[in-house]
């Protein structure tokens, strides 16, 4: 099964910077990596992107992530290994995004909710952010399911028993 998370990268009504922001709308619908980011900018920079833990109560922890290189302005797409080296995401985890300098697209009303926190960037641990209901983030990500490292051991295991080694 293919992962996603995020929001639709949308040219969208407004713009945030200087912010952690976490997409609410759409967290990750299997365990596994990362391999494909997609943000809108208005204004284009390096930023660091991440999976984050929900701890409950608007409470928010980073995962994993990684550091984007500045593309330029509008629907930037990032794919790894080239841009950057895949990251793990875990089943019910969000994506978010720390922009350095950068403006991302987002939307202040018709989203499906969004966390930001000025104090945070990433990684954070344990940071209490806002949730906006009816904001929108412009970053999306896919990637490929994972299945805990266990297909190598029991397919070398079959493997040695077809050959009669084991």
């Amino acid at each position: 099964m293919a992962i996603n998370a995020g929001a639709a990268c949308l040219d969208r009504n407004q713009s945030q910077t200087g912010f952690t922001l976490v997409d609410e709308a759409n967290d990750a619908n299997a365990t596994g990596t990362i391999d494909y980011v997609c943000i809108w900018w208005k204004i284009g920079d390096t930023c660091e992107v991440a999976s984050f833990i929900d701890e409950g109560g608007d409470v928010l922890s980073t995962h994993t992530f990684v550091s984007l290189a500045d593309k330029g302005n509008g629907e930037q797409e990032y794919n790894a290994p080239g841009d950057f080296t895949a990251f793990d995401i875990d089943i019910s985890e969000y994506i978010g995004i720390w922009p350095d300098s950068g403006e991302v697209e987002v939307a202040d009303s018709g989203g499906d909710g969004m966390w930001d926190d000025r104090d945070s960037q990433i990684p954070c641990s344990s940071n209490s952010f806002s949730l906006n209901a009816t904001y929108g983030l412009s970053l999306y990500a896919t990637g490929t399911e994972g299945n805990g490292g266990l297909s190598i051991p029991i397919a070398m295991h079959h493997y040695k028993q077809m050959a009669g080694a084991g």
